[in-house]
């Protein structure tokens, strides 16, 4: 036998061995995960709709952490509280939230008359009023959302908060 001979026959050995190999390998690839899969429908089949649930939200991801799904900020105001000096002013940056999106649109449009309602509240506030720690922060802001909701025609304000709020 010449060398190439000896060298087809020790190639044809090596891939009749390693052919098992191959097939082992690509059954673990393919099949195992297939095979998980079934697994995974069959049951969530048989347990019904609860699971399903479940295995939604655990891939879902959550896009809200608030009560709210949607917020709006108000550009920051600045004013003077009620006090017959005047030697104080107020710094506010407030987000509102609500459960409707159209009233996103209505917000935008009613710019003018948010900012005027509110501003007329901030200024009837004495600096009294407004540091009281017992509900003094908690007055203002359901001032703010009963006048804000007066105002609104597309759905309710839920909620206000204060991302800033400073007297001076």
């Amino acid at each position: 036998m010449d060398v190439k001979d000896k060298r087809a026959q020790e190639e044809n050995k090596e891939s009749e061995s390693s052919s098992p190999k191959k097939s082992r390998s690509l059954l673990f690839k393919v099949g195992l995960p297939l095979l998980l899969g079934f697994v995974v429908v069959g049951v969530l089949l048989f347990f019904g709709e609860e699971t399903w649930a479940f295995v939604k939200g655990v891939f879902e991801e959550e896009t809200y952490e608030g009560q709210y799904p949607y917020e709006y900020e108000l550009d920051e105001f600045t004013t003077n509280p009620a006090e017959p000096r005047g030697g104080h002013y107020m710094k506010l940056e407030i987000v509102l939230a609500f459960e409707e999106g159209d009233l996103e649109d209505e917000l935008d449009e009613r710019y003018n008359e948010r900012r005027d309602r509110i501003n007329a509240v901030l200024r009837s506030k004495s600096v009294e009023e407004l540091q009281d720690p017992d509900n003094g922060q908690s007055m203002l802001k359901e001032e703010i959302r009963r006048e804000l909701n007066a105002l609104l025609t597309s759905g309710e304000i839920k909620e206000v908060y204060f991302r800033e709020f400073i007297i001076q």
